[in-house]
């Protein structure tokens, strides 16, 4: 028989990550001594590593320069992206003369 668990707020889930981090219990175990699904468990405690990893911001500030001569000549723009662990974007606008 399937028993429906009470749905956990995403604090909630964060508190209960902490408590397994803290016990010297299996996952079996402590979902067990919890009433808890591992699967959706284990999907929470990856989202606490994500979210607890010393990795840079995922937004950084951009300074834009504007230049102070009227010159026709346009720069080219490069933006770089870095997207997850091992994916970059590189945007790059080309020069034009017009």
């Amino acid at each position: 028989m399937n028993t429906r668990r009470e749905r956990k707020s995403a604090q909630q889930w964060a508190s209960i990550v902490e408590q397994f981090e803290q016990s010297k219990l299996s996952t079996d175990a402590f979902c067990e001594q919890h009433n808890l699904s591992t699967v959706t468990f284990n999907k929470w405690r990856r989202r606490a590593k994500l979210h607890s990893s010393n990795e840079p911001p995922a937004f950084k500030q951009v300074k834009t320069a504007v230049a102070q001569n009227d010159s026709p000549v346009r720069q080219p723009s490069i933006i770089t992206l870095q997207v997850g662990h091992h994916v970059t974007l590189t945007l790059a606008s080309e020069s034009s003369s017009s």
